[in-house]
């Protein structure tokens, strides 16, 4: 193996790359230092093709750290601006407009009465409809309560007012918001006012995961009857080389797993704490095992939206649904993650609709590794042309999407669902998330101040495999062999989850 120093070693130099140690085993190095071993950890595990919303929040978006594991506090900040639903319209004489009413409301400026479910409008301010100014009214009187409801006085508003508003947009479920508040030349009264949006107070719980493996002490020096590949990227190139330990395929087997524990908790996990404030599941100490809501189930209180057929107008519509008037046009960047199907979908797609949009290429699968502004048509030869991958999108209005390949999405375990079009039907879902404010990122993964991981050690009194120290003085038990204990207090936070939004194929609809 390249790289090897001697007989001895456990791990080459070229498989893990960045930690080269007289240490015989990686493990010397991670039982010194934790931090150290879950950074190396992220790194591998994107150079070997296997990036997970984990790993990208750990590299690409500065993480959150916090004093102690209590639960996490944070407000979300509401627009005050919002539609309001019509409960229903009457005429002057009370009587309720039905959809079976032939004569418009209001004709000849006559006043009558809209009913909503709130206190939201003010004295002298012009209402609009759902065709704004085209039917606009006027409140004459502030609202009064009747039981739960709102009854204002209106009448339309404006010269062409005189014929009335049609049924079909007063009937119950019709949105208004409030456009302005105009007043006469001369002795003018108060009018208007304005709303607040207080902020609204989250908590979270943690997610706690943890891990444990045992070995037998003498399997430190065994070989493996077949060598395992394993590739990494250098200067821009895929390098592979091979493991033949023992000790280093388990190391990896168990860094993979951790690292699958720590993702799925991070984007899948589900609360425990009920709404009474409970928890409904007990660990086996007896004690509450309280965990927090992952991506997933913090993402679902935005927005959710179930397709059949996969087009750029769905991606194009779907971004401007949470951007449009709400983010400025210079910070509207956001990575679109999905998995190796739904990559080469949207590559294809975006290929045959190429107006409209500035594309922005990698000639090298898997598309992550190549993620940035520059344009590379040819690498030296033409013919690469024909397999261009689309990683990165510049739209209209200042829309700028990076393309995120999660390769937890492609797991056919873990995605039991298979597509029509081929592979599982996770990788054809799309998660966009907000990702232009690097002072407050909207997606944040949280740690705990100096301890993001703990790994501790049991072994027995001749051998440890995972560090290659024998004779223990100290042992824990008699048997031969070693445990290695992993934990891990990490949490996730969405501060806006209307600044996310996930396109799902409809055969995952639950």
């Amino acid at each position: 193996m390249p790289g090897q120093f001697s007989n001895t070693q456990m791990v080459g130099v070229t498989a893990w790359r960045g930690t080269v140690t007289k240490e015989n085993h990686i493990y010397g190095l991670f039982r010194s230092n934790p931090q150290m071993a879950s950074d190396v950890m992220t790194v591998l595990m994107s150079s070997m093709h296997l990036p997970t919303l984990d790993t990208y929040l750990s590299k690409e978006v500065p993480v959150r750290e916090y004093e102690d594991d209590s639960e996490l506090f944070y407000d979300i900040v509401t627009s005050a601006r919002r539609n309001i639903p019509l409960v229903e319209a009457r005429r002057a004489d009370g009587t309720v407009v039905a959809s079976t009413d032939s004569a418009n409301v209001g004709v000849g400026f006559e006043p009558f009465y809209l009913v909503f479910p709130e206190d939201w409008f003010a004295l002298g301010e012009v209402l609009w409809g759902e065709l704004n100014e085209v039917y606009p009214v006027i409140v004459k009187e502030a609202g009064r309560i009747e039981g739960t409801n709102y009854v204002y006085l209106v009448e339309p508003f404006g010269a062409n007012g005189a014929a009335g508003i049609p049924v079909d947009q007063l009937l119950a479920g019709k949105r208004f918001s409030y456009a302005y508040a105009p007043v006469e030349k001369d002795f003018s009264r108060k009018v208007g006012d304005v709303r607040f949006s207080s902020p609204v107070s989250m908590r979270q719980d943690w997610q706690r995961v943890r891990l444990q493996h045992k070995v037998g002490g003498r399997e430190i020096g065994k070989r493996l009857a077949a060598n395992i590949p394993v590739s990494r990227e250098v200067n821009g190139k895929i390098e592979r080389s091979t493991v033949s330990r023992w000790m280093l395929a388990v190391t990896w087997e168990i860094e993979k797993t951790w690292s699958e524990y720590k993702n799925n908790a991070l984007d899948r996990g589900v609360s425990t704490k009920m709404d009474n404030g409970e928890y409904s599941n007990f660990g086996l100490s007896g004690l509450p095992n309280a965990q927090g809501a992952g991506f997933r189930q913090q993402q679902a209180a935005g927005n959710m939206q179930y397709y059949t057929k996969f087009s750029m107008k769905l991606v194009e519509d779907a971004l401007y649904a949470i951007s449009a008037g709400k983010i400025d046009f210079a910070k509207r960047k956001f990575v679109l993650r999905t998995g190796e199907r739904g990559a080469a979908l949207f590559s294809r797609e975006a290929k045959k609709e190429m107006s409209g949009w500035t594309p922005i290429y990698s000639v090298n699968s898997p598309s992550y590794l190549r993620q940035g502004p520059e344009t590379n048509f040819t690498n030296g030869n033409a013919a690469t042309i024909a397999d261009l991958q689309i990683t990165r999108w510049l739209a209209p209005n200042g829309l700028d999407v990076t393309i995120m390949i999660d390769s937890s999405k492609d797991d056919p375990v873990t995605n039991k669902l298979s597509h029509p079009l081929g592979g599982t039907a996770e990788s054809y879902r799309f998660d966009i998330f907000y990702a232009a404010d690097e002072d407050q990122p909207n997606v944040q993964k949280c740690v705990i101040k100096g301890q993001p991981e703990l790994r501790g050690y049991q072994w027995g009194p001749f051998y440890n495999p995972f560090t290659g120290e024998a004779n223990n003085n100290f042992a824990s038990y008699d048997e031969d062999s070693a445990v290695v204990h992993y934990k891990a207090t990490l949490g996730i936070i969405i501060y806006d989850p209307t600044r996310c939004i996930s396109l799902i194929p409809r055969i995952l609809m639950g």
